[in-house]
């Protein structure tokens, strides 16, 4: 969708939800909104959830990665980073078993997403940030990282053992 801007500001359509079931060739229902703020540095993920995901940053700007973590799919563990913000005001709609972290590049950054189910810890995967198998390209080695997100964080060799057993 097109920014339309002018000395006032800017508006700009992020969701619309036909076009976006149109594409993705079923319903969706959202459930839930969610709204964070992180400051430059910080790393939230790599999360896996069982629901789907539109996302959208609202200001500042994140490298963000997405992982096909679908266990019947063929393209298991392989990744796409971009850069999301106020450069390139995207909408991006992750599928559940995509995993999904970022890196904030800006001063801060506001980060929505709206889901299709509500969430529930237990039905989360959490994989380390630096795990050697998906070797990211990170823009920072020394993130600032949760508490959480470092203390339930597995390797994809934990989770999906299956996956390296050849």
């Amino acid at each position: 969708r097109p920014t339309f801007e002018d000395e006032r500001g800017f508006f700009r359509e992020y969701l619309r939800l036909g076009d976006l079931e149109e594409a993705v060739g079923r319903r969706l229902h959202f459930l839930q909104g969610n709204h964070s703020r992180s400051k430059r540095n910080v790393l939230r993920g790599i999360h896996v959830a069982t629901y789907d995901k539109l996302i959208y940053v609202l200001r500042g700007e994140i490298f963000a990665v997405f992982i096909d973590l679908r266990e019947e799919s063929a393209n298991f563990g392989v990744y796409e980073v971009f850069t999301l913000g106020e450069v390139q005001r995207s909408s991006v709609f992750l599928p559940a078993g995509i995993g999904n972290s970022f890196i904030v590049q800006s001063d801060e950054a506001e980060y929505n997403y709206l889901v299709t189910e509500y969430y529930d810890p237990a039905k989360e995967k959490s994989i380390r940030w630096d795990d050697p198998d998906l070797a990211i390209p990170w823009p920072s080695m020394n993130p600032i990282i949760s508490e959480r997100d470092s203390a339930r964080t597995h390797s994809l060799r934990e989770l999906f053992p299956e996956r390296f057993s050849q």
